[in-house]
């Protein structure tokens, strides 16, 4: 994945920027060594950007953590989008890529909260199980479909997406 590096405030200018222009941004916030992922988080208003940023640090202070990344992925992730239902199921099955990849989250799970992953998988007989559960239990959610941007290494290529990230170190104490 090709991606900019950028200082503290030349991210967080450009997330703006991006965020006016259109109206989302999808960032990962991830603590080097920490033995976990990165969480995912849809931001929807410039003026979550400062609030995103100061619970990060609040968390890697909490727990010792040296470094925090954020990454952000200007083109929307998951490209496919609606209400679920047997037309989106539809549309879902005709955009797969047979043997990539993809991830189903629940749009409606926007910041403060972490994007929700409502299904995954690379292969027909996991889509189409999650796509019948999904239909069962999630009519008329708002749901994205595509590949995580973290799951293939050439995914920005693939999707003609600009990526950028950070890499902020955290302090001690506030």
């Amino acid at each position: 994945m090709t991606k900019r590096t950028l200082s503290k405030d030349d991210f967080f200018r450009t997330l703006k920027d991006w965020i006016a222009e259109s109206k989302e941004a999808l960032i990962d916030i991830y603590f080097p060594h920490s033995g976990s992922g990165g969480k995912l988080h849809m931001l929807n208003e410039e003026t979550e950007i400062g609030d995103v940023f100061k619970k990060a640090l609040a968390e890697g202070i909490k727990y010792q953590f040296r470094e925090l990344v954020i990454t952000c992925f200007r083109k929307k992730a998951f490209p496919v989008r609606g209400r679920m239902d047997e037309q989106l199921a539809e549309q879902i099955r005709a955009t797969w890529k047979p043997e990539r990849p993809f991830y189903i989250v629940d749009l409606g799970c926007v910041y403060p909260a972490e994007l929700a992953s409502i299904g995954d998988g690379n292969t027909r007989k996991e889509l189409e199980r999650n796509l019948a559960e999904l239909l069962r239990t999630s009519r008329n959610t708002f749901i994205g479909f595509g590949e995580h941007p973290f799951d293939v290494d050439d995914w920005a290529e693939v999707h003609d997406a600009d990526v950028m990230e950070t890499r902020i170190e955290v302090p001690r104490k506030f």
